[in-house]
């Protein structure tokens, strides 16, 4: 069918130019109407938050698909509502994908999380009233065992045993040293004195000088603890002041030389009695101040000078 001529009527008579005109004058109204209504209606969607739409159906969804309480509406309300909230959704979207493309993207993105909640909500409010319909007698039930088993033979708590209090449990996490409180409690002293003592230590024996040999003995006095010690040198003439012991002792010791003797001399006679060459000297009078310190820190009294003089008559230090 064509466009019909604005020159006749419905019936195909002809229209005088006054009602032509007026038709003509309706028909650009109309167009101009249409338009406004488009900018309304686009300006009216502009308007709508499209995220607000969805908020509104999740909580629609919520109220139908609430297993716990019944919805205030009805059914058919809901639904009605939630048809027109999508519907303006859609129109949104359809609007912005002239405009904007990646907003509309956005919005079509939300749409779907919006519908997998639903989903979910359905879901879940369909596995609830199953059960409740769900009778008792319905449910499968495993086979009965052949052994029944006795109620005394199932351990009861009070029979279960505790550790005791006196050994504590020991620690995963770092072990504890042998002389900390615990391990000294722990310790079984009669399985420690069945023990036999540590062998020698491994390779040959340490050695030993002269020194090591003798013991110090508190008792002893100081020229005892410290021996003799030999030096082949020349005597020292002393001071003509001395005591007339010190002159006796003087004359026997006398000044010697120092005599170098081979075993392979043939100079030498074997027969020959081996003089002591040493050299000796006198005994000091009294207790030098290093002595006395020493006597006090090894806890001795220090001597008397008149007795220490009498006693070290006999004595000989040799140097």
């Amino acid at each position: 069918m064509g466009r019909r001529s604005i020159n006749t009527t419905k019936s195909g008579k002809y229209m005088n130019p006054t009602d032509q005109a007026r038709k003509e004058a309706r028909k650009r109204e109309l167009k101009k109407n249409k338009k406004q209504r488009m900018l309304v209606r686009q300006a009216v969607l502009k308007g709508k938050d499209p995220l607000q739409l969805l908020t509104e159906m999740e909580i629609i969804d919520k109220m139908e698909y609430n297993p716990v309480e019944a919805p205030l509406l009805n059914e058919k309300v809901l639904k009605d509502k939630r048809r027109k909230l999508k519907e303006t959704f859609q129109r949104v979207v359809r609007l912005y994908e002239k405009e904007n493309m990646d907003y509309s993207k956005e919005l079509k993105k939300a749409e779907y999380d919006y519908e997998k909640k639903r989903l979910k909500l359905q879901l879940y409010f369909e596995q609830v009233k199953n059960a409740e319909r769900v009778q008792l007698d319905q449910i499968p039930l495993p086979d009965i065992p052949q052994q029944l088993t006795i109620p005394s033979m199932i351990p009861l708590p009070n029979e279960i045993p505790l550790p005791s209090l006196d050994k504590l449990p020991h620690g995963i996490l770092k072990k504890s040293s042998g002389f900390s409180e615990i391990s000294m409690m722990d310790v079984d002293h009669e399985a420690l004195r069945k023990r036999k003592p540590p062998g020698p230590p491994p390779g040959p024996p340490p050695q030993l000088s002269d020194s090591e040999d003798e013991e110090y003995d508190p008792e002893k006095g100081i020229e005892e603890n410290i021996g003799t010690v030999d030096l082949d040198i020349e005597h020292p003439h002393d001071s003509p002041d001395e005591d007339d012991h010190d002159h006796d002792d003087e004359e026997l010791l006398g000044s010697k030389s120092r005599k170098i003797r081979f075993v392979d001399d043939d100079t030498r006679d074997p027969d020959e009695e081996e003089k002591d060459t040493r050299l000796k000297f006198k005994a000091p009078k009294g207790v030098t101040a290093l002595q006395a310190k020493m006597l006090q820190m090894a806890g001795q009294q220090i001597p008397d000078k008149k007795k220490e003089a009498e006693r070290r008559r006999d004595v000989r230090f040799y140097f």
